[in-house]
């Protein structure tokens, strides 16, 4: 609180800093008192809450890493209790290391659009006038406005490498049930394939035989659900995962061995296909 000359007033023989001066928040009955030089005494009060300062928003900055990736930089500020980002309008609680948080799985072929906003002070009700006493603070939070926006574009699409796993679950002392798995990087940085670059994919089934491949019935053209491409690496490091219906025919019909095919179309650059390393089924 300043005076009319922007010093401190004190309150209670301390000075009104709120940082430093042990003040609790709260509400006061502020007093002033004021005598002129012939002796006259005039006081005036009023109601003050004494409130805990805003979070200052963040300003923020950002810079792509890797392939897939940005850094965010500046969400420094003493008083918030923690953070959120705002990814293309979408919102995500973040966790900022030395005042950085890196965003991963974003689409390379278009910009986006990066904003930070800081979390943790609570409010302390006001009082209302001619009414009873305040409540007492409630614990809610009191945020901060958004950061400034910050623009993130990438220079290029990587092509990626397949990874594969093959899992063949069986029931019964059968191969009916059977699910690809499969971990998809950039073949330079390593870097998981982001689930948001995929717009399609197809799903293929191969019989090999004498080294000839042929292309197994009611398996091939398979459309691929684009949810089967994980966001994150599952527990096992896989970032695919599908499960071919086979509720009229088996893949597995026979023993022998199998290839497996994904041809991918990513949202940007060419596409590709990944194949497993002939499986054998006995």
């Amino acid at each position: 609180v300043m005076d009319r000359d922007n010093q401190p007033i004190e309150v209670g023989g301390v000075t009104t800093d709120i940082a430093t001066s042990g003040i609790p928040v709260g509400n006061y009955m502020f007093v002033i008192t004021a005598t002129d030089t012939y002796g006259n005494v005039g006081t005036a009060d009023r109601g003050l809450a004494v409130l805990p300062p805003h979070l200052a928003k963040p300003v923020i900055s950002a810079q792509g890493v890797g392939k897939y990736s940005a850094e965010v930089s500046g969400l420094v500020n003493a008083n918030a209790s923690g953070w959120k980002l705002k990814i293309d309008g979408t919102e995500r609680t973040v966790s900022p290391v030395a005042g950085k948080v890196t965003i991963t799985g974003l689409d390379p072929s278009a910009p986006h659009t990066i904003q930070a906003q800081a979390l943790g002070d609570w409010v302390q009700p006001l009082p209302t006038p001619g009414g009873p006493p305040p409540a007492p603070p409630t614990g809610s939070w009191r945020d901060s406005a958004w950061s400034n926006e910050v623009s993130v574009s990438f220079s290029g699409v990587a092509f990626f490498k397949w990874v594969a796993e093959i899992v063949l679950s069986h029931k019964d002392r059968t191969f009916q049930n059977v699910e690809i798995r499969a971990k998809i990087t950039d073949k330079d940085t390593g870097e998981l394939m982001p689930a948001s670059i995929v717009t399609g994919a197809v799903f293929n089934a191969y019989y090999v035989e004498c080294g000839l491949r042929t292309a197994i019935d009611d398996f091939t053209g398979v459309e691929v659900p684009v949810s089967s491409f994980l966001p994150d690496a599952d527990t096992d490091g896989s970032n695919f995962r599908f499960v071919p219906d086979q509720t009229d025919k088996r893949l597995l019909s026979r023993p022998g061995y199998y290839i497996f095919e994904v041809v991918i179309t990513p949202s940007a650059g060419n596409p590709f296909n990944i194949y497993s390393e002939p499986i054998p089924v006995f």
